[in-house]
């Protein structure tokens, strides 16, 4: 159990954008698996119908490119404000997303000014 002023508590965490030891480790397997099938994996790929094709390729993508974000610009204030909305439900607890305030993380673990 970790009791404030411990020494071995990493405080800063692990660094932005560095993945964890088993996210890391899986994508290694992941990329030995496909090196090593990769012939078999095209010939599979060869024997495709084009419809089949093209859904692979895009099964594919998802894991490489990142999620599109929505176009602003387009949006209704309507979709806008929804959109909004279902952001602030994601990120409940996480950072403070009131109207008109800056995005900034919340205090974690008890409220400011307990013990």
């Amino acid at each position: 159990m970790f009791r404030g002023g411990d020494q071995n508590i990493n405080r800063s965490g692990r660094p932005k954008g560095k993945p964890n030891k088993t996210t890391e480790a899986m994508r290694g397997v992941l990329a030995d698996f496909i090196d090593a099938n990769l012939p078999d994996i095209q010939k599979q790929y060869d024997s495709l119908k084009p419809a089949e094709k093209l859904q692979f390729i895009d099964r594919l993508l998802k894991h490489v490119l990142p999620a599109p974000l929505p176009d602003y610009e387009l949006m209704t204030e309507e979709q806008f404000e929804q959109y909004l909305k279902e952001l602030r439900e994601l990120k409940k607890g996480c950072f403070s997303l009131e109207p008109g305030e800056p995005l900034k993380p919340r205090a974690r673990g008890p409220a400011a000014g307990t013990k």
